[in-house]
């Protein structure tokens, strides 16, 4: 499994996940696989996360990802116009179950259920859109790609894939107010989720590296990429997926302490003022 979350604020999209991947017998392969992919498209500037069987070799020894297929697709349809981020996510999918059909080779030895799932979060034509794509097969054959439009209330923490449980120990009760806000929210349950893996039987499935990435209307950057530019803002973002998670308690202690510090300087500005607006003998 995968962890893949986001948060919305009025600067953007912050989308994370853990780096964790396994062979088919549960053995480590890396600890920094890449979940996330940075997408374009002249009206939707957006991030795609994957989750499920991202990738698999059909019995005829064909190897098929579908990340791989679909960045390929995004390729294809750059200028191609849509009437809106639905219909794009919607040819980008058909696209994509086209190319794993061409095979003619069943893609599961289960019954039914779901194969794999995207999700997309970016901006198309500066309106803010969240979307995922689910790919279920019946009987080990490809169905058609369902499209869904994920929470209308786009301030709610998105859990693609996780642990809900340590969604609720969080106990958020706000939206954030800014993208560093929306990254502190997203790291830290990304960060929860791979450190309770060898104590939660919730989070087993998780580990590795959390990678995280903002999308604005201006696109697509990445947070804690060691290829990208140490910004301080990245480098900010880094020190918090590195710490652990902050308790309410600390952060409590941390706000009265700040408090405190701000009321001593502003005492000691006052009587500053004081001194220099008394007469001198």
């Amino acid at each position: 499994m995968t962890a893949i979350a986001s948060s919305f604020s009025p600067e953007g999209f912050v989308i994370g996940s853990d780096g964790l991947r396994t062979d088919e017998n549960g053995n480590v392969v890396t600890l920094s696989a890449q979940k996330i992919w940075p997408g374009e498209h002249r009206d939707f500037r957006f991030a795609v996360g994957w989750a499920g069987t991202s990738s698999f070799t059909f019995p005829s020894g064909r190897r098929f990802s579908f990340a791989d297929e679909l960045n390929a697709a995004v390729s294809r349809i750059k200028d191609v116009t849509f009437s809106g981020a639905m219909m794009y996510v919607d040819a980008l999918a058909k696209m994509v179950a086209e190319s794993l059909l061409s095979s003619l080779e069943p893609v599961s030895s289960e019954s039914s259920g779901m194969l794999a799932r995207a999700v997309f979060v970016g901006y198309y034509k500066g309106n803010p859109a969240r979307l995922e794509v689910w790919f279920n097969h019946d009987n080990g054959w490809l169905v058609e790609p369902e499209i869904r439009i994920m929470d209308s209330d786009l301030s709610a923490f998105a859990i693609f894939s996780g642990s809900a449980g340590v969604f609720e120990s969080m106990g958020l009760k706000r939206a954030p107010k800014s993208l560093f806000e929306a990254a502190l929210y997203v790291s830290t349950y990304l960060q929860m989720c791979v450190d309770g893996r060898e104590s939660s039987e919730d989070c087993k499935s998780f580990g590795g590296r959390v990678q995280l990435a903002q999308v604005s209307e201006d696109g697509f950057v990445w947070l804690d990429s060691s290829e990208e530019p140490d910004t301080q803002q990245s480098a900010i973002l880094r020190r918090l997926i590195q710490s652990p998670p902050i308790s309410k308690a600390e952060i409590s202690a941390k706000i009265k302490a700040e408090r405190a510090a701000k009321k001593a300087a502003s005492a000691k500005k006052s009587v500053q003022k004081m001194d220099d607006a008394a007469p001198s003998a």
